[in-house]
């Protein structure tokens, strides 16, 4: 990467500069760095003859600024001049005509659709010109670490864009000066510009002053005097109108509405604050609401296979009723979800489930599956509360309702989520979700089917449907009739993933070191089913290697983990909300994976460890009687299992490193507050005690766990975690 010092003229001392002397130096400044000037604008706004027109514009001001103030311009204020002219001029820009000669610009190129103003600037400045770090950071008004912090999200961009093509340091920036072009302007151009600027702002100006006359300045005076007469009256009427409202007898107040309100619609330029706003405030843009949802789940990296599809209908009248709906696409809805009067009630008879509870009014309360509720509340998305940006793509219509497409990026510059926003109230029409290593692989989509506003009352169906889930006994889709017919929606039934072409593996080939991937059937019945979830044939794939094919857990409720020798997979089922949980703990050994053990059948594991010898496992288990439901301590190998301490609940399981003690977060007696237990699994003890923390929070590092250098706490693991495709 090129750091070459670049020549400048800031002549910031010029005080008593003669005026030939000044606008001399402010010339030179012009032709020196025409082209530099010209590639910032092309940079922002893409299209040569505007940034032309934006250079010449920047030509015109520094000399009027020269003769205005008998000093030169510095440097820096110049380029700031270039960006300022620049900017009105990116939305006349039509779309970039300019074609890539070969397929490293091709793929660069390509990468650079998404970036921002700062993003596109820094690249054109750093790679294109040779700029420095602190001169690109001077002119983003930015530290310069961020600006290498930035670079090197470049390189980890380009890198992807790449793929398998040679591209080098040198490459990079050949191609981005190919991108980002120069004018190539003569002398005899800027000169012949200067010029008609010199004659467009007479010398004189520069002894202009403003001077406001005295009749001007007495009649502004005079207006402003009125207008704080009248302000004063407008407030004392107003104050008179307040203590005759406070006055007045209840019964003949208005009753308290939700006060709906009227935005501007978002456009293809609006800002990402802007965006951030609207999803923010959505929820004072509408009443009510019937929406129905369907979403293709992918599955996550390392699932090769079909997706499975749920659908999600709702019902929702602000600020405290609602009736939910959730199932598979291709069968009746499994449960139902209502909150009305401070009183939420939950069925789902797969799960045997029935649920009453008070609570107030919120979207958690509202709406229970979180997909949907970061659709219908997108400002308690996970775009919301994380770091990020939102950047708008493009424009859309969905149920011919206009939208403005944007993308959401984390911290890192990894684009995570792309997003279909209702320009008026805001509600999210369409999400996709991206994930993997490079956040290229499309992890689900959901896509609004129907949508009405205004809905005063819930659809009769509904209702109907709701009695219906209600009344129907687990596992018996008849006794459910069929009212919510499946609607077709073509863009959700995407296509499949393809797992990759494979071979058998060698005699002798070790998998311990070797990252998986899981192929299951090709097709909507194997993955779309109710039952049996922990049984779904699947091949397992070692770096290519096809291992052998086996029994499997769905991707989309499974548990797993894998032991610390890399070669056994423990794993069992839970349910994602329309299937039935199977919780025998199962392993299998990568070495021979076509032989399933299950060493304690009957056994409810609910979540489990890894001990460090690969054998024993640390689970929690829950049984009818609360004095034998808590952490046992399983052998794998001899199916023998042991009771280490009665808990009420239990997860986060982390061994430390010396395999003698257990932390977790859970409760000793049913109802007690979470905290965090560190228990001696040889005497079932407790030796540590304190409150619970978030995922994200740093442990006390006065805790023991602090020094075991394990993440705590931790998530179960699932299809990613006996991949070894997870994040440590």
């Amino acid at each position: 990467m090129s750091d070459k010092p670049r020549q400048s003229v800031d002549p910031d001392n010029s005080e008593a500069m003669p005026e030939t002397q000044f606008l001399a130096a402010a010339e030179l400044l012009l032709r020196e760095h025409a082209s530099e000037l010209f590639t910032i604008g092309y940079a922002i706004i893409d299209n040569r003859n505007l940034a032309l027109q934006a250079l010449q514009s920047t030509i015109e001001r520094t000399i009027q600024r020269a003769l205005q103030t008998r000093a030169a311009p510095s440097l820096p204020w110049i380029y700031q001049r270039i960006i300022k002219d620049s900017r009105p001029l990116k939305r006349l820009a039509p779309i970039n005509e300019l074609k890539p000669s070969n397929e490293v610009d091709s793929r660069l190129w390509r990468s650079l659709v998404s970036y921002d103003e700062r993003e596109r600037l820094l690249c054109a400045t750093f790679y294109a010109l040779g700029w420095s770090a602190e001169d690109c950071a001077r002119l983003l008004k930015v530290n310069a670490s961020a600006v290498r912090t930035q670079l090197s999200i470049f390189e980890r961009q380009f890198r992807t864009a790449f793929g398998d093509l040679p591209a080098d340091r040198e490459g990079i920036e050949a191609s981005l000066r190919r991108r980002f072009e120069t004018a190539n302007l003569t002398a005899a151009e800027v000169s012949e510009w200067i010029d008609r600027a010199r004659q467009a702002a007479p010398q004189t100006a520069a002894a202009r002053t403003e001077r406001i006359s005295l009749p001007i300045l007495f009649a502004i005076l005079s207006v402003l005097l009125v207008i704080l007469c009248l302000s004063s009256s407008l407030l004392l009427f107003g104050a008179d109108l307040l203590r005759r409202f406070q006055a007045a007898p209840a019964a003949t107040r208005p009753a308290p509405l939700v006060q709906i309100r009227r935005a501007v619609p978002l456009f293809w330029f609006s800002k990402p604050e802007e965006i951030s706003l609207r999803l923010h405030e959505s929820d004072q843009l509408w009443r009510t609401l019937w929406i129905d949802v369907q979403t293709s789940n992918y599955g996550p990296a390392g699932y090769f296979g079909a997706p499975r599809i749920y659908r999600s209908q709702a019902w929702i009248s602000l600020p405290d009723q609602s009736i939910e709906l959730f199932g598979l696409h291709s069968q009746p809805p499994s449960s139902v979800h209502t909150f009305s009067e401070d009183r939420i009630t939950y069925s789902n008879p797969f799960l045997n489930l029935t649920l009453a509870s008070e609570d107030s009014p919120s979207p958690s309360t509202l709406i229970r599956n979180e997909n949907l509720r970061q659709m219908v509340f997108p400002g308690e998305s996970p775009w919301m509360l994380r770091k990020g940006a939102f950047r708008a793509y493009d424009t859309s219509q969905i149920l011919n309702i206009s939208t403005l497409i944007v993308d959401w990026f984390n911290e890192f510059g990894q684009r995570e989520a792309r997003l279909w926003i209702d320009s008026r109230t805001g509600l999210i029409l369409r999400s996709q979700i991206f994930g993997g290593a490079d956040f290229s692989l499309l992890i689900s989509d959901s896509i609004v089917i129907e949508i009405q506003y205004d809905q005063n009352f819930p659809p009769a169906h509904l209702s109907t449907e709701m009695r219906n889930v209600g009344a129907s006994p687990p596992n018996n889709p008849a006794a459910s009739n069929r009212v919510i017919e499946p609607t077709p929606t073509p863009v959700l039934t995407a296509s499949i993933r393809q797992a990759p072409r494979t071979e058998p593996a060698p005699p002798g080939f070790d998998p311990a070191s070797s990252q998986l991937v899981f192929q299951f059937p090709n097709n909507l019945d194997a993955t779309n089913i109710q039952a049996d979830t922990a049984r779904v044939p699947a091949v397992i794939i070692a770096d290519g290697y096809r291992l052998a094919e086996t029994t499997f857990g769905l991707p989309w409720m499974l548990r797993c983990e894998r032991s610390p020798n890399r070669y056994l997979l423990a794993f069992n089922t839970g349910s994602d909300g329309t299937s039935i949980p199977d919780a025998n703990l199962r392993w299998l050994d990568l070495r021979d994976p076509s032989r399933i053990y299950v060493p304690v059948p009957g056994l409810n594991v609910q979540s489990f460890a890894f001990a460090s010898d690969s054998r024993r496992v640390a689970a929690f288990v829950t049984t009818s009687d609360e004095n034998t439901t808590g952490i046992y301590l399983i052998d794998l190998i001899l199916g023998e299992y042991q009771l280490v301490i009665p808990l009420a609940e239990a997860g986060s399981l982390v061994w430390s490193p010396d395999g003698e003690s257990l932390a977790l977060v859970g409760t000793v007696e049913r109802g007690d507050p979470l905290e965090t237990l560190v228990v001696h699994v040889r005497t079932g003890q407790i030796s540590f005690r304190a409150g619970s923390v978030g995922m994200s929070e740093p442990l006390p590092q006065d805790w023991l766990i602090a020094n075991w250098g394990v993440k705590f706490p931790r998530q179960m693991g699932g299809l990613e975690e006996c991949a070894g495709l997870s994040t440590p």
